[in-house]
């Protein structure tokens, strides 16, 4: 005669309560409940928001260096469109940085960091020193395509 063992129920009532029982089988095919391991634990850091398309609320998510390279050129922004009459500038400002603040709460120092990557393209002519040239690419692509 087979029978259940006697810590069975205090298993179970342990598990239940503590959120870890996994009903796999449901009795069919196990004598006593089985628990699965803890799932990981989601990031608990809050997902930073994309600020709205307002200045103030864009100036608020950027570090006091952005804020002033901001600033420089909202201010350019804001007098080109009271010389044209015409929004625009201002719509494409504040989308525009509304992604580098975006960026800036993801990664600090994205945006300095792009300008120092578009500097060294410029003064070398070169993405970077192990950067394939477009001919090498080609041929890369024409092998595994022949593959």
């Amino acid at each position: 005669m087979i029978t259940r063992p006697a810590p069975c129920r205090a298993v179970r009532a342990a598990l239940s309560t503590a959120g870890v029982l996994h009903p796999i089988g449901r009795g069919r095919r196990y004598r006593c409940p089985v628990a699965s391991p803890v799932p990981p634990q989601p990031d608990r850091r809050p997902v930073p928001v994309t600020p709205p398309a307002e200045p103030a609320a864009i100036r608020a998510c950027l570090t006091p260096d952005l804020v002033a390279v901001f600033d420089r050129e909202w201010e350019f922004v804001l007098e080109q469109a009271k010389r044209s009459h015409d929004l625009g500038g201002i719509h494409e400002l504040l989308g525009a940085w509304r992604f580098h603040a975006h960026a800036e709460q993801l990664e600090p120092g994205s945006y300095f960091r792009t300008l120092a990557v578009a500097a060294r393209i410029q003064a070398t002519g070169s993405a970077a020193p192990s950067a394939a040239s477009a001919d090498e690419v080609r041929a890369l692509i024409r092998a595994r395509l022949a593959g």
